[in-house]
């Protein structure tokens, strides 16, 4: 899910300088399956595709079962788990094509884990926190349930006229603290 924390894109419209506007509808798109490594995996890239690696920490839902047009009320029953993604861009992919596929999809571009958390052990999604360090230093520190469009609602409309299957993953959208929004970058 793409622009799915405020700040976040508050923080990176303010270098274009531009006003942040939060979408009017949820913002999916997909990752290759190339791009999925382990929590502890190198990742390698390419350095003739790109030069501008970025992280961006996010919360992942794991999908437990079918369902299609699953209602929001009901799109907890359909959560397995959840665990952590680092979104890896290649920023200028990303900004170059005008959409997040390429730039976000190269191999090894999406560690996950290590592990996933049933919701009897997370209890309320919203009330976990997420953080990531990058060389020991803090980078990301913010709440999962500041997204603006909420888990239920992702699930419901991501559901709508297509089926989620059990083993998909829904990486809900990167929290303030990038990259791209730090001076020097």
């Amino acid at each position: 899910v793409g622009a799915n924390y405020f700040q976040h894109l508050a923080n990176g419209f303010a270098r274009i300088p531009r006003p942040a506007v939060a979408p009017p509808h949820v913002e999916f798109f997909t990752k290759s399956v190339n791009a999925i490594i382990g929590h502890d995996a190198d990742i390698i890239y390419d350095k003739r595709v790109t030069r501008t690696v970025d992280f961006e920490l996010e919360l992942t839902v794991v999908i437990g079962k079918y369902g299609k047009d699953i209602a929001v009320a009901d799109a907890y029953d359909w959560v397995f788990g959840y665990t952590i993604a680092n979104d890896m861009s290649a920023r200028e992919l990303q900004l170059g094509h005008q959409q997040y596929h390429r730039g976000k999809s190269l191999d090894g571009f999406c560690p996950i884990g290590p592990v996933i958390a049933t919701p009897r052990e997370t209890g309320d999604p919203n009330r976990l926190r997420m953080r990531q360090w990058l060389n020991g230093e803090l980078k990301q520190d913010w709440p999962a349930g500041d997204m603006i469009y909420k888990i239920d609602k992702l699930i419901a409309v991501l559901s709508e006229g297509m089926t989620v299957e059990p083993g998909e993953m829904i990486i809900c959208g990167t929290v303030p603290g990038v990259g791209f929004e730090q001076l020097p970058q």
